[in-house]
């Protein structure tokens, strides 16, 4: 989580602090509840609501589709930069076959997509 630092005149203002995970399964864990904390998923999941709403108002195509989830957004990318590289689309199933250089490409993508400053909007 990352919280403002008090007494500190550190550039950002924001430090991160561990908590506590409870497994839950082999790839899955309970993070000790913070009282008052923001989720970041919450905070760009907004950010692509509102981009949604605004690309409706703009649109004059009626019924326009309501913003991707990101897990989603995330799957096109990555089955098109399979398409374009000619990777199998089975591969998709496996992510232990996945290409890191075609996961970094699909990461780089997003994170141009994403503005800078979302935090501080």
């Amino acid at each position: 989580m990352l919280s403002p630092q008090k007494g500190s005149t550190d550039w950002p203002p924001y430090s991160a602090r561990n908590y506590s995970v409870t497994p839950l399964g082999s790839r899955s864990g309970l993070i000790q509840w913070v009282e008052g904390a923001t989720p970041m998923f919450h905070v760009y999941r907004k950010w692509q609501l509102r981009q949604a709403a605004r690309k409706q108002t703009t649109s004059s195509a009626k019924g326009a589709n309501e913003a991707e989830r990101p897990s989603e957004l995330f799957f096109k990318k990555l089955k098109a930069a399979f398409n374009s590289n000619c990777i199998a689309g089975d591969t998709l199933t496996d992510r232990q076959k996945w290409p890191l250089a075609i996961l970094e490409s699909v990461l780089e993508e997003l994170i141009k997509e994403t503005p800078r400053d979302l935090l501080s909007r």
